[in-house]
């Protein structure tokens, strides 16, 4: 029988961005006992390096953006992209109707514009506003999460396979 346990970051193992001692303890004691050790975050792995959220903590599985692209130490053993046809969508939405709309890439996050909204809920997840990169760039790279920064859910007029979940007022993955 495979042993896991399953670790959320913020708020879970993170209180104020720092990790208590007595996790680093039980996170040993679960690696004595071969259980896998596993996170589980909506956050990006260039979010968790920058601002250093597992401090030198190794894991066996890292499940990202939501489960939208994982890996382990072997390499990625599951991704799904965002259909192409809803990135478009996108994309000629935000061209029509101009809203902030971050763009996650497997190595690369940007926002095609930046107002408070995007501000306000970057600084609420401790991270810097990303850079500002031409939205098109999104219809040929691989898009595993996009995060529109919006009080409402105008995004999913035009899109046939994604859904909102809201992490802050103005702001949902």
């Amino acid at each position: 029988m495979i042993k896991a346990v399953f670790f959320d970051i913020d708020g879970t193992i993170t209180k104020d961005l720092k990790i208590p001692s007595s996790f680093k303890k039980a996170l040993r004691e679960l690696k004595e006992k071969n259980i896998l050790c596993i996170i589980a975050t909506g956050r990006h792995q260039l979010e968790i390096d920058e601002i250093n959220l597992l401090e030198d903590l190794t894991f066996d599985a890292y499940l990202m953006l939501n489960g939208g692209y994982c890996f382990n130490q072997d390499g990625v053993f599951f991704e799904t992209p965002i259909a192409s046809s809803d990135i478009k969508a996108i994309v000629t939405q935000i061209q029509n109707d101009p809203y902030p709309i971050m763009f996650i890439e497997k190595n690369k996050m940007y926002v095609n514009m930046v107002n408070d909204h995007v501000v306000k809920a970057q600084a609420s997840v401790h991270m810097e506003v990303p850079e500002i990169l031409d939205p098109s760039r999104a219809l040929s790279n691989k898009i595993y999460q996009m995060i529109p920064f919006i009080d409402d859910d105008r995004m999913l007029q035009v899109t046939k396979n994604c859904r909102l979940t809201r992490w802050h007022d103005t702001a949902c993955d």
